[in-house]
C-alpha cells in the first residue's frame, strides 16, 4: 500500500498495490459526480492509445513466451527430458530472475516508466518466464498443453469482454484480492510438503483459477478506466499494466494445466 502525494486537493486517498505488482496509480474523486481523475485528466483518445499500447506489449510478451516454450513441448520426450535433467539450474535461475523482476515492478515502479529500461526489464521477465513455463509444460502431454492454452484463451477473451461491458466496478477489490492471493500462497506452501495429495492440489488450482480470473477482470478495468471506475492506471504505466495482465494469464494457464493436464509418456 502506498499513498499518492500528487493529488491537488487537501485530502489524501490511499492506493493499493499487490504482492508482486504496483497496480494502481490513478485516483478519482469520490465526491465528484462525473468521477474524473483528479491527478491528471486523460482525454479519450489518449486513453485509447494507452490501451492499444498495453495490449500490443501483452501480445508480444505472449508470442515470445510461446516461442521459447514451444520446443520443450514439441520435441520428443527422449530428446528434451535428458536436456532438462542435465540443466535443472536453468529452471531455478529463470525462477530467481522472474521473482527479482517482480520485486522491481512492486518496489520500484518509477523504473517501469523509463524508456528503454522498462522494455529491457519486460523482455528479461518474459524470456525467463517462457523458459520456466516451457520446462513445466515438458512434463505434460501435448494435448494437455493445447487444451489448457485453448481454455485460457477463451476464458481471457470472455472475461475481458465482461470487464469492459459490465457496469460493476471491480477496481476497488484490490485489498480483498490481495488477501485471497496471500491465503492461496500459504495454502500452496503447505501442500508443497504433501506432494502426493492430489485432492489438495486440485482444490488449490481450482481456487487459483477463481482468484486469477478475478484479477484479470480487476486489471482489465484498471487499464480501460472510465467514469464508472473508482481507480485506473495512469497512461504512463503501460509497462506495469501489461505485466499485470501477463501474470494473470500465465498463472491462469498454469492452474488450468495442473488441474486438467495429463502426464507426458
Amino acid at each position: 500500500m502506498y499513498q499518492n502525494n500528487d493529488i491537488e486537493t487537501g485530502n489524501r486517498y490511499t492506493q493499493y498495490g499487490a504482492v508482486t505488482q504496483a497496480r494502481v496509480v490513478g485516483v478519482v474523486d469520490p465526491n465528484s459526480n462525473n468521477k474524473q481523475m483528479i491527478n491528471g485528466i486523460s482525454p479519450v483518445s489518449i486513453r485509447h492509445g494507452f490501451i492499444r499500447k498495453v495490449y500490443l506489449i501483452l501480445f508480444t510478451q505472449l508470442l515470445i513466451t510461446c516461442a521459447i516454450a514451444t520446443p520443450f513441448v514439441a520435441l520428443p520426450s527422449s530428446t528434451i527430458q535428458p536436456f532438462i535433467t542435465n540443466n535443472m539450474w536453468l529452471m531455478w535461475v529463470s525462477l530467481a530472475v522472474s521473482i527479482s523482476c517482480l520485486f522491481i515492478f512492486a518496489c520500484f515502479p518509477s523504473l517501469m516508466r523509463k524508456f528503454p529500461v522498462n522494455y529491457v526489464i519486460l523482455f528479461l521477465f518474459t524470456a525467463t518466464q517462457g523458459l520456466f513455463i516451457g520446462m513445466i509444460c515438458s512434463t505434460y502431454s501435448v494435448n494437455s498443453v493445447l487444451i489448457a492454452l485453448g481454455t485460457v484463451t477463451g476464458v481471457t477473451l470472455a472475461l475481458t469482454l465482461f470487464a469492459i461491458q459490465t457496469k460493476w466496478d471491480f477496481t476497488g477489490w484490490g485489498p480483498y484480492l490481495l488477501v485471497a492471493l496471500l491465503v492461496l500462497m500459504v495454502f500452496g506452501f503447505i501442500i508443497a510438503f504433501f506432494p502426493g495429495n492430489g485432492t489438495a492440489t486440485k482444490v488449490y488450482c481450482g481456487i487459483g483459477c477463481l482468484i486469477f480470473s478475478l484479477y484479470l477482470v480487476y486489471d482489465t478495468q484498471l487499464i480501460v478506466g472510465g467514469e464508472n471506475r473508482k481507480f485506473q492506471f495512469s497512461v504512463d504505466d503501460y509497462a506495469v499494466a501489461a505485466i499485470a495482465l501477463y501474470v494473470d494469464i500465465i498463472q491462469l494457464f498454469l492452474m488450468i494445466l495442473t488441474l486438467f493436464g495429463g502426464s507426458r509418456q
